[in-house]
């Protein structure tokens, strides 16, 4: 993580504590973060992933349920997304597989493969609801 980058700006208490959630945890949505921090006000924690975001520090994930998750920019993988109970997990990277699908001659910048299924848990607790219905969906962040 390019942690020297983010505290180039004011080195806030903040900043370091958002920071540090993410060596410990794989993906957090905002609302993860206020829970985990509940002193920091919800318009902080906001603008600092903002910045992260601009600075190269975090990125932004992306599912259809419209709930944006972030993860450090250095992470190369994929997600599992549980249509059940929203639940994002990393899966290795699709990259290789996916460069064979693009057309002929293109060459992939950038992007994240999303999965959606149902996660163990879910499937443990509901096996007759299992449904495995949505496509992958390919998300650019170019």
């Amino acid at each position: 993580m390019c942690y020297v980058l983010a505290m180039e700006r004011r080195h806030t208490k903040h900043k370091e504590n958002i920071l540090n959630l993410f060596h410990k945890h794989h993906i957090l949505t905002a609302h993860d973060i206020r829970k985990r921090l509940p002193a920091m006000d919800t318009s902080t924690v906001y603008r600092n992933l903002r910045q992260f975001v601009d600075d190269g520090v975090l990125r932004e994930v992306h599912t259809e349920s419209g709930i944006v998750s972030y993860e450090r920019a250095d992470a190369r993988h994929d997600h599992f997304v549980c249509d059940s109970c929203s639940a994002v997990e990393e899966m290795r990277s699709c990259r290789r597989a996916v460069q064979d699908l693009v057309p002929s001659g293109a060459r992939i910048a950038d992007g994240s493969v999303v999965v959606h299924g149902t996660c163990r848990t879910c499937v443990k607790t509901s096996p007759s609801h299992f449904r495995n219905t949505r496509s992958t969906t390919i998300t650019n962040h170019v």
